[in-house]
C-alpha cells in the first residue's frame, strides 16, 4: 500500500494530470479503507498492559480516572491477569488478590479517613482458602465483598492457583427490575464458577461520583492482610449495567471483545498508575493461548539416561518432548537446541550437555519403527529428522535426539541421532503446566527464602531457573569458562541480582536440577543457622521426594519393603506410631461427649472360628481353637505409612509395646481365661481414612493418619476349653448350645464398651457326633456386665445311636417275645432265652450310661432301655405263673 502511494506521490505532474490523478488517489483510498475494514485488526494484534512490578515494597495499583454522572447500583468488569508472584507468608491465612474495588458512599476524603468495616463498598478478589493443591499450595476461591468485612461475603467455585499463567475473568453485579434483591454472574476461564440471586438489596449503596475504581490493590484493609496483584493487567472493561452471560463466555474463552460504556481499555489516557508500574505491550494471541508451548519447553541442562531423563520430565508433572512439526522444530526446538549447543560439546571450556540432547522419539518397541514416546503413534517418515548416516546404532541406541556435535544449520530439522539408554545426555521436556517446585525445612518465621518455585525458561541464557513467589529464584551458575570448574546452584535476591543469598555445589555433574536433600551454605543467618539442610522438591504431598536425586515415588511405595530410590531412602524411618511424650499405655484412650461427661471407649470383638477340637459330654467341655480381633481407635495416636492392604500395616515388637490395648476375659472357662499380647499376637493399623500431611516447615513429607479414624487391630490365635451345659432329657434326639463369653478384663468395663463385630466359621460343619447347625454372634446386656456372646448350636447325629443301640434293642426284644410260641415243654428254655436278653440289655444300658454325663434327671435313652428290659422279666413271670 505504502509503495503505491510513493509511486503516485512521485509521478511527475507535467505528465499526468490533476483530475486523473485525483481519481485514481481516490479510488486507491477507497480500497485502502475496504482492505483495512477486511483485514484490520484481529485478535491477534498487539494490546497494551500494565505490568505491576514483583519488587514493589509500596501499593502499587491501577486507577480508573472517569467517574460516573449519574449514580448506579449495576456494576460490571472484565479484565485479564496474568500474576508472577505471590504472597505464601504462612501469617496471611486469607492470602488475596484485589481484582476491582471501588466505595459506595459519599465522603469527603480529605477530611474524612475511609474505615472499610464501617463505610460501604464493592471488591472482587481471589482468596487463597480453598483445600490444598497436589503441590501442597491452596487453591484459589473468588469471593466478593459488599458493604463491609462484616457481611455480605460470597465465594465461588475453587480454582487453582498458577503463577505465570492467564485468568480471564468477568462478573457482573446487578439488581432485579423491583430494586430488591441482588444478582452476581462471575466467569472464570470460560467457566461460570458463581451464580448467586436474591442476595442483598443494593439501592441504597449505589456507586457515586468522587469515587474511582481501582485494579491490583484494595481500598480495604488488604494492605495487612495479605498481597496485592503482582504481574500484568490487560484489557479492562467497565459497565454501569449488566453483562449478559454470553458475552461474558465469550471475553473469558478470547472469542468476543467487549467495550466498557463507563472504562475501555481503548482509552488507555483514561487509566492512572500509582506506585512501581511498568508499559509493555503483549501479543492479544499469546494471552488466550491455552498453553504457552515456548515457556513451557525447557532444555534440562543435567546429564541422565534416557530412563533417567523420562522419570526427571515426568516428576515436573511433564514428558519428553517432542513436535513432529517441521515448522514448529525450526522456529521454537531448533531455535533452543542452537543456544545450548553453543555452551555444549567442545565448544566450550566447561560444557553444559553430552553429544546430545534426548527427545521424546524411540525404536525401542520395533528395531527401525521410530515411534513418539508419549502418544506411541508412529512417526511418518523418520529418516527427514536424522542427520545423514543416521541412525546407525541398531538394536543397541533406540533413543533420538538432537546431535550436538555433527549438526550443523544447514541441515534443517534433519540433526537428530540415535544414542544409548546408558548414554547420559541433556534432554527437552514439555509442560503443559508451567511446572512448580517447593521448598522443605524452612522455619516459619523465617521472610528471606521462598518456600515455592516456579520453574521458568530463561531465554537469554537458555537454561532453566526457579523463580520463587516472593523473594528469590534459584539459579545455576555453570563456571562456563573453566575446564571442568565447579558448578553450583545458587539463591538470588529478586530485589538485588547480585545478592547471593545462599549456594550448594552441583555434584555429581548430572544432577538432579537442585532437588532432592542438599546442603545450602547461607550469607546470613536463616532460621537461626548459615547452613541448612533444605529439600527442593517437585514432587506433590502424595508422593515422596528421594533424598539424593529428587526422584518422586507414590506413598504407597514408601516403606514396603522395597528400595525404590537408589540411595534407599524411601525404605529408612518406617515407623508406623507415633506418639508424644504425653501419652500413657496404661490407660484408655477415653473421650468427653457434648455433655461433658467421660464416654466408654468401644471395643469390636470378632471371633473367627476355625476348629472345634473336642466335645466331651462327661466332663462338660468344648474346646475350640479361634482367632479373636479386638479393635478400637486411640485419638492419641497418629500413624505414617499405612497401606490400603492392612495385613502390611502390622505393627512392630517395640510399637506393640508403646500401644494401650484391651484384655478381654475368657467368662465361661475353668480358670477364666485372660486374652494376650505376647509374642503370638499382632497387632496392625486398619486404614480407613484419608490422610494428611505434615507442614512444609518439616524437612520430609510424611502422610499422618488421625488415631481416631484409623483403628487398631490387636489379633490372637487360641485354643480354649469351654465349660459347656450339655442338657441330655432327649438324648439322643437332643439339639446341644455351647456359649464362648467375653468380657471387659477385671474392673475395664468402667471405662471399655464391648461391642459385638462379626463372627466366622471355617471349619468343617459335620463332626464325628454333631454338625453344626448354626452359629451366633450377640452382645449380652445385664445390669452387672456386657458380654460379647458366641453360641455354636449342635445336631446329633442319629444313625450310630440307632445302630449301636436301637436296632439292637429291639432285635433283643424280638426273640424275647418269640418265646411266648414256645410248647411249654421248653419251659426251661424260655426262662433261659429271657434271663438271656435281660443280661444283655443291662449291660447295653450300663455301657450307655457310662458314655453319658450323670445326671440327675432321667434321660430318654433310659426309658427306652429301662422298658425294654421289664418286657422279658414280664415274660418270665408270665411263664412261671
Amino acid at each position: 500500500k505504502l509503495i503505491l502511494l510513493d509511486s503516485l506521490l512521485q509521478e511527475k505532474p507535467h505528465e499526468v494530470k490533476t483530475k486523473e490523478m485525483m481519481d485514481r488517489l481516490i479510488r486507491v483510498l477507497i480500497v485502502l479503507c475496504v482492505w483495512s475494514i477486511a483485514f484490520g485488526p484481529s485478535e491477534s494484534d498487539e494490546i497494551f498492559a500494565f505490568k505491576i512490578r514483583d519488587e514493589n515494597k509500596d501499593p502499587a495499583f491501577i486507577r480508573l480516572l472517569d467517574e460516573p454522572e449519574n449514580e448506579f447500583t449495576d456494576i460490571s468488569m472484565c479484565l485479564r491477569i496474568y500474576p508472577t508472584k505471590f504472597d505464601d507468608d504462612p501469617q496471611f491465612e486469607d492470602h488475596a488478590i484485589s481484582l476491582g474495588s471501588v466505595r459506595l458512599v459519599n465522603m469527603d476524603a480529605e477530611k474524612e479517613k475511609f474505615d472499610p468495616d464501617t463505610h460501604r463498598f464493592m471488591e472482587a478478589r481471589f482468596v487463597q482458602t480453598g483445600p490444598a493443591m497436589i503441590h501442597g499450595d491452596r487453591m484459589y476461591q473468588f469471593k466478593s465483598v459488599f458493604y463491609n468485612f462484616k457481611n455480605n461475603a460470597y465465594m465461588g467455585d475453587y480454582f487453582e492457583k498458577f503463577a505465570y499463567r492467564w485468568y480471564h475473568v468477568c462478573f457482573s453485579f446487578f439488581t432485579d427490575s423491583d430494586r430488591k434483591f441482588s444478582e452476581q454472574i462471575v466467569y472464570l476461564n470460560g467457566r461460570m464458577i458463581f451464580h448467586g440471586k436474591k442476595l442483598i438489596v443494593r439501592t441504597k449503596y449505589p456507586w457515586v461520583k468522587g469515587n474511582k475504581l481501582q485494579i491490583g490493590h484494595s481500598i480495604s484493609k488488604m494492605t495487612v492482610t495479605g498481597a496485592q496483584l503482582f504481574g500484568y493487567v490487560t484489557d479492562v472493561q467497565v459497565f454501569s449495567e449488566r453483562i449478559e452471560s454470553e458475552d461474558m463466555m465469550g471475553y473469558t474463552t478470547c472469542k468476543k471483545k467487549l467495550t466498557g460504556n463507563l472504562g475501555t481499555w481503548s482509552k488507555i489516557d483514561r487509566w492512572e498508575t500509582v506506585g512501581g508500574i511498568d508499559n509493555e505491550t503483549l501479543s492479544f494471541e499469546k494471552i488466550c493461548e491455552e498453553e504457552h508451548a515456548d515457556t513451557h519447553v525447557m532444555i534440562f541442562p543435567v546429564l541422565q539416561e534416557y530412563q533417567a531423563a523420562e522419570e526427571m520430565c515426568k516428576r515436573f508433572r511433564g514428558w519428553l518432548h517432542f513436535d513432529p512439526d517441521p515448522d514448529t522444530l525450526l522456529s521454537r526446538d531448533n531455535v533452543m537446541f542452537e543456544q545450548v549447543k553453543k555452551v555444549s560439546y567442545g565448544n566450550i571450556d566447561n560444557e553444559r550437555c553430552g553429544k546430545r540432547i534426548f527427545v521424546g522419539i524411540t525404536d525401542e518397541d520395533e528395531e527401525g519403527v521410530w515411534r513418539i514416546k508419549r502418544t506411541n503413534e508412529l512417526l511418518q517418515d523418520h529418516h527427514k529428522y536424522f542427520s545423514p548416516g543416521q541412525p546407525n546404532g541398531a538394536k543397541k541406541q533406540n533413543y533420538g535426539g538432537w546431535h550436538l556435535k555433527t549438526s550443523v544449520p544447514s541441515l534443517g530439522i534433519a540433526q537428530f541421532d540415535d544414542g544409548a539408554d546408558f548414554e547420559k545426555s541433556c534432554f527437552m521436556c514439555y509442560f503443559p503446566l508451567q511446572p512448580i517446585a517447593r521448598m522443605r525445612g524452612l522455619c516459619d518465621t523465617q521472610r528471606t527464602l521462598d518456600r515455592f518455585y516456579t520453574l521458568v525458561w530463561d531465554a537469554e541464557n537458555s537454561i532453566p531457573y526457579y523463580k520463587g513467589y516472593r523473594f528469590t529464584k534459584i539459579v545455576l551458575n555453570e563456571n562456563l569458562l573453566v575446564k571442568k570448574g565447579r558448578k553450583q546452584w545458587e539463591i538470588i535476591d529478586i530485589m538485588n541480582n547480585s545478592k547471593i543469598l545462599g549456594t550448594t555445589e552441583m555434584i555429581p555433574k548430572g544432577s538432579s536440577l537442585a532437588t532432592g536433600l542438599k546442603t545450602w551454605s547461607l550469607t546470613e543467618e536463616v532460621c537461626g543457622s548459615t547452613e541448612l539442610e533444605l529439600e527442593l522438591s517437585a514432587c506433590d504431598d502424595s508422593q515422596f521426594t528421594c533424598k539424593e536425586d529428587g526422584k518422586c515415588i507414590d506413598m504407597s511405595r514408601r516403606c514396603d519393603k522395597y528400595p525404590n530410590c537408589k540411595d534407599f531412602s524411601d525404605e529408612v524411618n518406617c515407623y508406623t506410631v507415633v506418639t508424644d511424650e504425653k501419652y500413657n499405655a496404661d490407660f484408655p484412650p477415653i473421650t468427653v461427649n457434648k455433655e461433658d461427661t467421660y464416654q466408654r471407649l468401644e471395643v469390636a470383638i470378632a471371633i473367627e472360628l476355625s476348629a472345634i477340637l473336642n466335645i466331651d459330654e462327661v466332663e462338660q467341655i468344648f474346646e475350640t481353637r479361634f482367632r479373636l480381633l479386638l479393635t478400637w481407635s486411640d485419638f492419641r495416636l497418629k500413624y505414617n505409612h499405612l497401606k490400603n492392604n492392612s495385613d502390611t500395616n502390622v505393627l512392630t515388637v517395640m510399637e506393640k509395646d508403646m500401644v494401650w490395648n484391651p484384655r478381654v476375659t475368657f467368662v465361661n472357662t475353668k480358670a477364666m481365661d485372660v486374652s494376650k499380647n505376647d509374642d503370638k499376637s499382632f497387632m496392625l493399623i486398619r486404614k480407613e481414612t484419608p490422610p494428611s500431611y505434615n507442614p512444609l516447615s518439616e524437612m520430609e513429607n510424611l502422610d499422618i493418619f488421625s488415631g481416631a479414624t484409623n483403628p487398631v487391630v490387636l489379633a490372637r490365635t487360641y485354643n480354649v476349653e469351654w465349660i459347656c451345659d450339655y442338657d441330655m432329657h432327649f438324648y439322643p434326639f437332643d439339639t446341644q448350645i455351647c456359649l464362648m463369653e467375653f468380657r471387659s478384663y477385671g474392673n475395664g468395663r468402667i471405662n471399655i464398651k464391648v461391642i459385638a463385630n462379626y463372627l466366622s466359621y471355617d471349619g468343617p460343619k459335620d463332626l464325628t457326633q454333631y454338625f453344626i447347625r448354626r452359629t451366633n454372634l450377640s452382645l449380652s446386656v445385664t445390669s452387672d456386665e456386657e458380654k460379647v456372646v458366641v453360641e455354636v448350636t449342635l445336631g446329633r447325629r442319629l444313625l450310630g445311636t440307632i445302630l449301636t443301640v436301637y436296632i439292637p434293642t429291639v432285635l433283643m426284644i424280638c426273640i424275647s417275645q418269640a418265646t411266648n410260641y414256645f410248647k411249654p415243654f421248653f419251659f426251661e428254655a424260655i426262662v433261659t432265652v429271657n434271663l438271656t436278653v435281660m443280661l444283655v440289655l443291662t449291660t447295653m444300658f450300663l455301657s450307655v450310661s457310662k458314655g453319658l454325663p450323670a445326671t440327675s434327671y432321667v434321660k430318654m435313652v433310659d426309658i427306652w432301655l429301662i422298658f425294654n428290659l421289664c418286657i422279658p422279666f414280664i415274660l418270665v413271670l408270665m411263664h412261671t405263673y
